[in-house]
């Protein structure tokens, strides 16, 4: 199910959007579709093209990456964290699959879209890119 989000007041709230102005997130907020995502799915898998950024409102999803035994779980996502900035900003293919452990809604922007959030919510892009700059590295020393 998706929905045009409609909801600035609650991305203010979330981390990643604390320091953005109630214009910046209004720009946000336009740029971003609700979606429900039921336990069980998965969001990205590894070694696809990325096309969407996902910050997950509430629940739960876990990170794996394939190793030679199978995949091995490397995070664990909660609510107001985000998933999918380091195929955008990177140009590489997904470098881990996110799985929903929980029913979860979840804000989604397409590549298109993410490009606009970073240019119009100078804050959320420094936070966006420090965070896909350290599970780089992260994803890294765990393959």
């Amino acid at each position: 199910m998706r929905n045009r989000s409609h909801a600035s007041s609650t991305l203010g709230r979330l981390e990643l959007f604390e320091a953005c102005s109630r214009r910046e997130l209004a720009k946000v907020d336009s740029l971003l579709t609700v979606v429900t995502v039921p336990a069980g799915h998965v969001l990205m898998r590894e070694g696809r093209t990325g096309n969407e950024f996902l910050i997950i409102a509430s629940g739960q999803a876990e990170v794996t990456k394939a190793t030679g035994h199978g995949p091995s779980k490397v995070a664990e996502l909660h609510g107001g964290e985000f998933v999918g900035e380091i195929a955008l900003l990177q140009g590489v293919p997904r470098t881990a699959t996110v799985t929903a452990t929980t029913d979860l809604p979840a804000y989604v922007s397409s590549a298109a879209e993410f490009r606009e959030i970073l240019r119009s919510a100078p804050a959320a892009a420094t936070r966006i890119t420090q965070a896909s700059s350290l599970r780089s590295a992260d994803l890294a020393v765990a393959a």
